[in-house]
């Protein structure tokens, strides 16, 4: 097939249809929601997001660096950059849950990406990964309580 410069096109592919886990690359897609919205007006970069034990979870430097210690309310732009630059999971989450999982993922369709998955929330993952038998609801108590019994491998 002939590139756009008359050459022809390179294409290399390994089990294109293999599932594969994406970790945290799909957080750009939640900041690519979260920005289109705040062009529609549907949010704002200086809004309040509440942060607390229903949206805490592993991997979050910033807003859960010791379990239980970030609670109330913080700035989105804040929550978006500390899940860009540090991959806070807990603000992936907060992010996730004011624009809502379904929006990123028909964004995430809409880019051609139709057979991308990507999770309801960190928190959620982290739990089915665990092993955890109440994976959809699992609590932060519950979360805490798996790491506990079933630490993960180094």
């Amino acid at each position: 097939m002939p590139g756009g410069d008359g050459r022809r096109e390179f294409l290399a592919t390994i089990e294109p249809d293999t599932p594969l886990f994406c970790a945290s690359s799909f957080k750009g897609f939640v900041l690519a929601e979260y920005l289109r919205r705040t062009e529609s007006g549907d949010t704002s970069l200086g809004e309040l997001l509440p942060v607390d034990e229903r949206v805490w979870s592993f991997g979050a430097p910033v807003l859960t660096p010791l379990p239980g210690t970030m609670s109330g309310q913080y700035q989105a732009l804040s929550t978006l950059e500390a899940m860009i630059s540090r991959s806070d999971n807990t603000a992936t989450d907060m992010a996730l849950k004011r624009v809502g999982v379904e929006n990123v993922r028909s964004f995430i369709a809409s880019a051609g990406l139709t057979h991308t998955r990507i999770p309801n929330s960190t928190r959620q993952f982290f739990a089915y990964v665990g092993g955890a038998q109440n994976w959809p609801t699992a609590s932060w108590a519950d979360l805490l309580a798996l790491a506990q019994s079933n630490p993960p491998p180094a």
